[in-house]
């Protein structure tokens, strides 16, 4: 019998290799002497936010009807709102933390919106 991981076993997981990161902290870009990278704005961290909220919002209802089920293996086929809360607080804990230009900070706002958006579409169509 196949075993899935449990939630709090990736979480454990996320943070071990958030501190191993934070421990030995080097950089290529230091290394290389890259150029400057534009910091982030506060508005970009708003629509971040903001993405990620009507993710959340998105997931949790579509996942309520009986015929839709989550697609991110690393949580469950219907999970809770716990589940949903505890898995994004970690991921954006990570995201915010290692994510330090416009560009990828853009992009995966970009990503979290067509996800949220294809989200209400299915509960849109219903069952």
């Amino acid at each position: 019998m196949k075993r899935k991981p449990r939630l709090l076993t990736v979480i454990i997981i996320f943070l071990c290799f958030s501190l191993y990161v934070q421990s030995n902290e080097y950089t290529l870009q230091k290394e290389l002497d890259l150029p400057f990278k534009e910091p982030i704005t506060k508005g970009e961290y708003v629509l971040y936010g903001i993405a990620q909220a009507l993710d959340l919002h998105s997931t949790y209802q579509a996942t309520s009807y009986p015929c839709l089920e989550e697609g991110n293996p690393l949580l469950p086929k219907k999970p809770s709102l716990k589940d949903l809360i505890i898995f994004d607080t970690v991921h954006n804990y990570l995201i915010l933390k290692y994510v330090d230009d416009k560009d990828s900070l853009a992009l995966h706002t970009t990503l979290t919106f067509a996800v949220a958006y294809n989200n209400y579409k299915l509960v849109e169509q219903g069952c």
